[in-house]
């Protein structure tokens, strides 16, 4: 309550490690607060835990352990929203695609809080209702695959989550 001039206890929004709140900075911006569920990563470390014990019964137990010693560390990558605010800048600065990306607020997020510009415009269901021309969902595609393109073959990097929740679509 004292980082946000306004905080709506109600998500409009679930992610899948926590849920996202509307918020409004002490400057007047409008931004998404991401908000991670309590003992995410204590969840993960213990689920590991007992598939490894599970893996050790397995013919090739070295193997297993090895994969799941890598699904571990990325899993937990994925709890750490100030990574996850290092990627949004990052790619914010390098991106040259007709996309925009939510501007992280360093200031206002932590490792268990991720707090972006919000973004006008509406999840791909809600945009489809608005029946727009197949022109217009072409040329959509076409800026989304250009990002796609761009950031693999060009940036050399790749953004660890493409589902359709994670884009929103404008008037333009």
């Amino acid at each position: 309550e004292r980082r946000f001039a306004s905080f709506d206890a109600v998500p409009f929004a679930a992610a899948s490690l926590g849920q996202v709140h509307a918020a409004t900075t002490h400057d007047g911006r409008a931004v998404a607060v991401k908000v991670q569920y309590p003992g995410m990563s204590a969840t993960i470390r213990s689920d590991l835990r007992l598939l490894r014990r599970a893996a050790n019964m397995l013919p090739q137990r070295a193997h297993y352990r090895r994969l799941l010693d890598e699904l571990e560390s990325r899993l937990l990558e994925e709890c750490d929203y100030a990574l996850e605010a290092e990627a949004l800048a990052w790619f914010r600065k390098r991106l040259t695609a007709d996309v925009t990306v939510a501007e992280p607020l360093p200031s206002l997020s932590t490792s268990l809080v991720l707090c972006t510009v919000r973004l006008p415009g509406l999840h791909v269901d809600d945009w489809m209702l608005t029946e727009p021309s197949a022109t217009v969902r072409d040329a959509a595609a076409q800026r989304l695959y250009d990002a796609f393109v761009e950031s693999l073959h060009v940036l050399g990097r790749l953004h660890a989550d493409p589902n359709p929740g994670n884009v929103l679509f404008d008037a333009e």
